[in-house]
């Protein structure tokens, strides 16, 4: 991926239908998440957004004596700023299930 110049680039010219499917980490959620009828088939959703809050949750639920460890942290910042009017625009397509789904949103 570090062959583009921006990350305005990498969508204009990678990101499509077919190569979403051909590397795991751009496979829309849903497709982990629902079962045959469509339905989501999980009863905890945790979300990155809440990590701390959401492994919380889980570590009293099971009673687990571990912490999250924090390595390769970003600097930051609002995922949203990265976006132009093209880009956002072809993540909302490519997307649109799990952005509505899931209630993301890039306002």
């Amino acid at each position: 991926m570090n062959k583009f110049e921006s990350f305005d680039q990498f969508v204009d010219l990678w990101m499509n239908e077919e190569n979403i499917f051909k590397q795991i980490h751009f496979v829309p959620q849903h497709y982990f998440l629902e079962d045959l009828q469509g339905d989501i088939a999980v009863d905890f959703l945790g979300r990155f957004e809440h990590i701390n809050r959401d492994f919380d949750l889980l570590k009293k639920k099971f009673d687990l004596p571990v912490d999250l460890m924090k390595s390769n942290a970003s600097s930051g910042g609002d995922y949203r700023d990265l976006y132009t009017d093209s880009s956002r625009n072809k993540i909302g397509l490519l997307y649109k299930n799990d952005i509505e789904r899931f209630g993301y949103s890039f306002e």
